[in-house]
């Protein structure tokens, strides 16, 4: 359709042409005609214009004849540029029909692979949030086990704490009662005999419950004394807790200095192998002049191998993979190529200097490979020591490994030099640098990871830093929390130190009023008989006794009340310290679980890449030697075949 459209446009715009043309000619036969005889008739007149008029018509006949074949013509020439453009038109549309099918189908793979990964990567995000998940509710969990169990134990402290209180409000009290019943006894005694008794046994008292409350404050000196044992133990813990993140930081800058040296030995073997590379491609690749210039010498060798091989050479016609049909053809072309032939002392003389020139060739790439091996011995003897000095024996094993098979690579049956057994020595130093090369790449792809846990150095660093980060910030924070429990400390022991003096002030000023009754009513008794005052002091002293009986008893009751308070606290402190053991040691098991998932994760990557990026080196190596091998444009299989026939 496209093709017809531009056909019909093209061939209205050629009549429209055309048909100016005809004008224009018009126009100018009108000018050239001679103008009508005025003077003649009007007959011959009109005959004239009929026959200017028959005239006209016939040129007008002739125009449109002449016009008719021009457009003819031209339109044959329009359709056969109409169907040259639409075979053109139609291949292009073929091959653009090929390609947007070829598109189609890569747009098809690329979006399997796509769908794919992406299925794999949302089913991995899946299985980590699971985890994550799950990590959460246990830790909200433990969290809120934490919490319940610091409550109880708060609420248990609170409750002993109140317990205890009133157990010393109710000894405080009773002792001030005993006070003033013994300042009442002592006051009201009428004789100073009786006085003198009184006072002998309320001394014996006194000094009963002096030791009964040094006893008490010996008690309570050694259970603080306890407790500043437990403290102090808890700040030597703490002490040996940054000790040993001290001695773990150390070993972190120890284990950066190794990957540092590590670091150096890498670039200083990448350079070594690229120093190999140079040299196996320049030897890969010899010159044109060259092998022109021994082209006789060559055919000489290869005589001379052919007569000394015999019949072996014709008992196994592919023993010389290196020399094809063909080589072959290309030899025969030489020889017809030197049709003048020359000495066999010359040819002798140059095989001498051609084989002279590859003992040479051999002993350089020889030496090479020697110190190739001698450097990596060295290099793995460092790594296998830091290594072991890290206590990580993964690469130690790989190490070892690598110095095997580099040993291995040694074959004891190696061709002399002495130009006895020279036949194959170039294709095995060939193998040789190919194997050192091979070993170097795959040594430097085995170490290029983390020992342990197969990161890379900047990954380990950045680690290291956020881990050194987070201690720090937990220091300061347990830092802020002992001086918070310090200040408290502090506080509950000023608090305690008024209450004390308070409740003293409180005792003294019971006493003073219970001396002032006393003396008001020894002033009211005074005119009272002797008798009558007997009587009363005895009541008072047996009321006395019944009260100091019933305080005794009511103290003995409260001592096994404070001890066993005392005993219940120090459960409790013991109970809440191993809880608090118990959740340190859940947090470190969970982050070590955390740490062996992203470790496993993390290495597996890592394998798969570095195997990934082993088998992309080998392949591309393994294509470069074979492209060398093969390649039918060099000279290098003849070259080679004349040392490989045995």
């Amino acid at each position: 359709m496209p093709g017809e459209n531009r056909h019909q446009s093209s061939s209205s715009l050629n009549g429209h042409h055309m048909l100016d043309d005809y004008t224009i000619m018009e126009q100018q036969q009108q000018k050239h005609q001679p103008p009508a005889d005025l003077s003649e008739p009007v007959g011959n007149g009109s005959l004239q214009e009929l026959y200017a008029q028959l005239v006209q018509k016939e040129r007008d006949l002739l125009l449109a004849a002449q016009l008719g074949k021009a457009l003819l013509e031209k339109n044959e020439e329009l359709g056969l540029q109409n169907e040259k453009m639409a075979e053109e038109y139609s291949r292009q549309l073929e091959i653009l029909e090929q390609e947007k099918h070829i598109l189609r189908r890569k747009v098809d793979n690329v979006e399997g692979e796509y769908e794919s990964k992406v299925s794999e990567l949302q089913s991995d995000v899946a299985d980590l949030r699971r985890a994550l998940e799950e990590q959460q509710n246990n830790v909200k969990m433990a969290e809120r086990q934490k919490s319940s169990i610091i409550t109880q134990l708060t609420e248990q402290n609170q409750r002993l704490t109140a317990q205890l209180k009133e157990a010393m409000k109710n000894e405080e009290q009773l002792s001030a009662q005993l006070q003033g019943l013994r300042d009442q006894f002592s006051l009201r005694k009428s004789s100073l005999q009786d006085h003198v008794g009184h006072l002998e046994i309320m001394r014996e008292e006194i000094v009963m419950l002096t030791e009964k409350k040094t006893e008490l404050e010996r008690r309570l000196q050694h259970l603080l004394t306890e407790r500043e044992g437990l403290t102090s133990n808890l700040d030597e813990s703490s002490d040996r807790i940054v000790g040993l993140e001290r001695q773990c930081h150390e070993q972190e800058v120890h284990l950066r200095e190794t990957h540092r040296e590590l670091n150096e030995l890498r670039a200083a073997n990448g350079s070594l192998c690229e120093r190999l590379e140079s040299i196996t491609r320049n030897l890969s690749s010899p010159s044109a002049p060259s092998f022109h210039h021994h082209s006789h010498s060559l055919l000489a060798e290869m005589d001379l191998s052919a007569a000394s091989s015999g019949h072996g050479s014709a008992s196994s016609p592919n023993s010389h993979p290196s020399l094809t049909g063909q080589d072959d053809i290309e030899i025969d072309d030489i020889e017809c190529d030197d049709p003048q032939g020359e000495n066999s002392l010359v040819v002798e003389e140059q095989n001498q200097k051609m084989r002279q020139e590859v003992m040479d060739a051999c002993v350089a790439l020889r030496s090479l490979c020697e110190t190739v091996r001698a450097q990596r011995r060295r290099a793995s003897l460092s790594l296998s020591s830091i290594t072991s000095s890290n206590g990580s024996g993964q690469n130690t094993s790989v190490v070892s490994s690598v110095s095997t098979d580099t040993d291995s690579s040694v074959d004891h049956s190696i061709p002399r030099l002495d130009g006895k057994q020279d036949t194959g020595l170039l294709n095995y130093l060939v193998k040789d640098i190919d194997h050192l090369v091979r070993g170097s790449a795959w040594f430097q792809l085995d170490f290029s990871q983390c020992d342990q846990c197969g990161r890379s150095p900047n990954d380990l660093l950045q680690l290291e830093s956020e881990l050194h980060l987070t201690q720090e910030a937990a220091d300061r924070l347990q830092r802020n929390l002992a001086e918070k429990t310090e200040e408290s400390k502090r506080r509950d022991e000023e608090a305690t130190s008024f209450k004390n003096q308070l409740t003293l002030k409180e005792v003294e000023l019971e006493a003073t009023r219970e001396e002032r009754d006393t003396a008001r009513r020894d002033v009211r008794d005074t005119h009272l008989a002797k008798d009558e005052i007997i009587r009363r002091a005895w009541e008072v002293r047996d009321q006395a006794v019944s009260r100091k009986n019933a305080a005794e008893i009511e103290l003995a009751r409260t001592r096994i009340d404070v001890l066993q308070i005392n005993s219940q606290l120090l459960e409790a402190i013991q109970q809440k310290v191993e809880l608090s053991q118990q959740l340190d040691q859940w947090q470190v098991d969970m982050q070590q679980l955390l740490d062996d998932q992203m470790k496993s994760k993390l290495s597996k990557q890592e394998r798969l890449r570095s195997m990934a990026s082993a088998g992309g080196a080998t392949q591309q190596l393994s294509g470069t030697t074979a492209g060398t091998a093969n390649s039918p444009q060099q000279r290098k299989p003849k070259f080679l075949g004349i040392f490989q026939r045995s």
